[in-house]
């Protein structure tokens, strides 16, 4: 892995040629997304899961299931599309959505994680969104189309989860949701490789996360 240049940077090293710049407050990647976890954190709360999990393919799956909002929503509202109006596909992506946004760290596994990173691949949401279209065109259904191109733009580029963030912040309770989701697939892998991940470091990297977003109030 290359790590960016940066006055804050920790511990530069190499692995599964992914980008991001570490510092003692945590990890920042290209695409935007901060974790508060740093290399030596993860390694002390689940030692020896780095050896062989790169930091890098932690990061990789993280970032999948960050972006999940927006692709898992589109996704839902595009296939529904396909069988009942648009607008009524529309408005049940749109009540799942929250759902989805604040609650996916519960679904993280390593089937689910697949199946998010097919999700988010560009050609497929296209693909579906010019079969709905096409579909919605033939059957002179004008109306849904201008609505389906709506939900299309409103899901796609994050406009919706930018005014939910907006109005109810990027947590609920405890630790924000990237680090919820950090947290998660590094028990999923630990589990996984027959590392002792005790409850106490679970707690400790809760707790840790929280002392820092105080310390930066």
């Amino acid at each position: 892995m290359r790590y960016l240049d940066s006055i804050m940077l920790k511990r530069p090293q190499t692995s599964e040629n992914f980008d991001f710049v570490e510092s003692p407050a945590g990890i920042f990647t290209t695409a935007g997304h901060w974790f508060h976890i740093t290399h030596d954190q993860i390694e002390g709360y689940a030692p020896g899961l780095l050896e062989v999990i790169p930091l890098g393919q932690l990061l990789k799956d993280a970032e999948e299931w960050v972006g999940s909002s927006d692709s898992v929503a589109l996704v839902l509202f595009l296939i529904l599309s396909l069988f009942i109006n648009c607008i009524i596909a529309g408005i049940i992506a749109l009540v799942f959505f929250p759902f989805w946004h604040y609650n996916k760290s519960a679904f993280i596994s390593f089937f689910s994680t697949k199946v998010i990173r097919l999700l988010n691949i560009e050609m497929v949401l296209v693909i579906l969104a010019v079969l709905m279209i096409s579909m919605k065109g033939v059957e002179s259904e004008y109306i849904q189309v201008i609505f389906g191109f709506l939900f299309f733009f409103l899901f796609k580029f994050g406009w919706l989860r930018s005014l939910i963030v907006k109005w109810k912040g990027n947590q609920l309770k405890g630790i924000p949701l990237n680090d919820r989701i950090m947290r998660m697939i590094v028990i999923k892998y630990a589990l996984h490789e027959g590392i002792d991940l005790k409850e106490k470091n679970v707690n400790k990297w809760e707790k840790d996360i929280q002392d820092l977003l105080r310390k930066r109030k």
